[in-house]
């Protein structure tokens, strides 16, 4: 990690990655500003748990069913200008949320600009990490914009439930709007970067293994961190400002740890990591449904942060490690689509068990159960 906050400052290394850091850096602000506050200003505006589920299941089966041509319109576009399109994208995304406060149909087309917000930042994002990180240092650069993003993620929460509270969404949307286009410029710092080649998606099942079911899981606990637990969050406190606040203290505790993770990734502890956080992840999702008071809910969002972090970030850097030399491009696009199933199957599940009456509990034992099934980790070599 020193050693990417080396190169940042000093410009040893001017390469995509520099530039993304930049641009995650302000993007970052953006996105958490309304980040944890969209299922639930979603759920303000039409008083039903389910109606953030169901938008939330469009987008992640939009970016399904659109992965693999956007893919290859970013064979076309480059790196560089798929990353600026989908800042304008998110852009666009905040206007008709903006707008859904006068009518919820505007919920639709924010949907729609949701997907290419999504699949035109981190697919050109993953594949620079692959071929432009010093893989000596892998970790350490994994862990730094990790940093970067949760340093930048830190005041935004609490920023935006004040903006809420005392101004309302408007504020926060406009805030976040400006942000957002902001976060384009350090793409013009961006050096060129070579085009992708012509992308092979059937020749690439055919002649690789992939980690098609640590990919889904990961998906599918994925939604329930960013979607569920949000809602449920506020639900319990009844507080954007509260929400904020805790928000903004569990990253700056995760942030602590980040350091230490990224370092032990280096040295070849990354498969040590991964199995306890698994299983201290798969602990802390049902303690949640069990919170009732403020100071339970950053004890435990913290935790649940740390353990989360320590078995996502090894699995990032094993993926990273295990892409196959030539086919990075597809490895990273099948590498979303299989996200983004599994992101597709928790909405669906969840929605199915909130209109069931399933108490909270017993849908926080879903992705524990499953986390579960990602400890022997067959799939990667570490």
């Amino acid at each position: 990690m020193l050693h990417s906050l080396e190169n940042l400052i000093l410009g040893r290394r001017i390469s995509s990655v520099n530039a993304l850091f930049a641009n995650t850096a302000l993007r970052s602000s953006a996105i958490a500003l309304f980040g944890i506050f969209e299922p639930i200003y979603i759920y303000s505006l039409t008083g039903r748990v389910e109606s953030a589920l169901l938008y939330s299941l469009a987008v992640r089966s939009g970016a399904l069913l659109f992965c693999l041509p956007t893919g290859k319109a970013i064979a076309k576009l480059g790196f560089r200008r798929s990353v600026l399109v989908s800042n304008f994208f998110l852009a666009g995304l905040l206007i008709f949320l903006l707008l859904a406060k006068r009518s919820v149909w505007f919920l639709v087309p924010a949907a729609v600009f949701s997907v290419p917000a999504t699949l035109f930042y981190w697919l050109p994002f993953h594949i620079l990490m692959i071929d432009d990180s010093d893989h000596g240092h892998l970790g350490g650069e994994l862990s730094f914009m990790t940093v970067i993003t949760n340093v930048f993620h830190i005041m935004p929460p609490f920023v935006g439930g004040l903006l809420i509270t005392f101004g309302g969404f408007t504020s926060l949307y406009i805030l976040a709007i400006f942000l957002a286009l902001l976060s384009s410029l350090p793409l013009f710092l961006m050096p060129h970067h070579r085009q992708p080649k012509q992308l092979e998606y059937l020749r690439f099942f055919r002649s690789f293994p992939f980690p098609k079911l640590s990919v889904f899981i990961h998906g599918f606990d994925d939604f329930f961190s960013v979607i569920v637990w949000p809602i449920f969050m506020y639900l319990v406190l009844r507080s954007y400002e509260q929400v904020g606040t805790l928000t903004s203290l569990m990253l700056f505790t995760v942030s602590i740890f980040l350091v230490l993770i990224g370092h032990f990734i280096d040295r070849g502890k990354a498969l040590i990591f991964y199995r306890v956080g698994t299983v201290l992840s798969s602990i802390a999702f049902p303690l949640r449904a069990l919170l009732i008071t403020p100071v339970g809910v950053l004890a435990v969002d913290s935790f649940h942060n740390v353990a989360r972090l320590s078995q996502k970030l090894p699995f990032d850097f094993l993926v990273y490690q295990n892409s196959p030399k030539g086919f990075e491009y597809e490895y990273v696009i099948i590498r979303e689509m299989f996200l983004s199933l599994g992101r597709l199957t928790a909405a669906v599940i969840a929605f199915w068990a909130l209109r069931s009456g399933l108490p909270w509990f017993y849908l926080f034992l879903l992705p524990a159960a499953v986390n579960l099934l990602l400890l022997p980790l067959r799939e990667l070599k570490p």
